[in-house]
């Protein structure tokens, strides 16, 4: 099982907060307290359907969408299907090099095209209203506004729906252009929205989750 790996300020407020249980939760309740702080929990999928089936996942950037859109979106369906296929039990997830062969070469507006051209049970879909990579020109902090969608293909009913829900990365700041390719924060930003969005599927330790906006300390240099 993979594990999550803490910063060193990370693991001094997880102990501090295992002190202070402690202090105010004697006996029992602070063991099972300070066995959450130190090896977590998983918390359940919001959408547990996709175990077993046949699923394609795709992506649609703005009709307008620039390079970092274009390639952000690629990203994002291919790091989200190694999740769900990492994760999510007996899932067939269809390769990604499949759905952009079709996507590419056919014109279509509704996902359930896609479901049905390449034979999937479920579609999970992702459009990209926004997605950028600076805040100023000297300044990194991806923004996206995604809509998440799962589409049962023997209904065609839109199953489960996250309206536009806006992220920022970091959330509590940006980092300089200068220390950073733009390539690899461009990795970093899709790879904690694909985290965010995988565990709405499978269960998940929320501290992972946490810890993937924390962790662009380790893109710094």
């Amino acid at each position: 099982m993979e594990r999550t790996l803490l910063f060193p300020y990370q693991r001094t407020l997880l102990w501090g907060l295992v002190i202070l249980s402690a202090l105010l939760f004697p006996g029992c309740t602070m063991i099972r307290f300070a066995a959450f702080m130190i090896r977590g929990f998983d918390a359940p999928a919001e959408f547990k359907d996709l175990k077993g089936k046949r699923v394609a996942v795709v992506c649609r950037a703005p009709v307008t969408m620039n390079t970092d859109q274009a390639l952000g979106a690629r990203e994002l369906a291919e790091r989200l299907s190694l999740l769900l296929q990492a994760n999510v039990p007996k899932i067939d997830v269809i390769d990604q090099q499949d759905v952009a062969d079709w996507t590419d070469e056919n014109n279509w507006e509704d996902f359930r095209e896609i479901g049905k051209a390449l034979d999937a049970e479920m579609v999970v879909a992702i459009e990209v209203d926004e997605f950028s990579l600076q805040r100023s020109a000297s300044v990194y902090q991806g923004q996206a506004k995604l809509r998440v969608s799962v589409f049962d293909m023997e209904t065609g009913d839109r199953v489960f729906d996250k309206q536009p829900n806006q992220y920022l990365y970091p959330n509590s700041g940006g980092l300089p252009t200068s220390n950073v390719p733009r390539a690899e924060f461009r990795r970093a930003f899709v790879s904690h929205l694909a985290e965010q969005i995988g565990s709405w599927f499978y269960s998940h330790d929320p501290r992972k989750v946490f810890a993937s906006d924390t962790n662009t300390m380790s893109l710094e240099r």
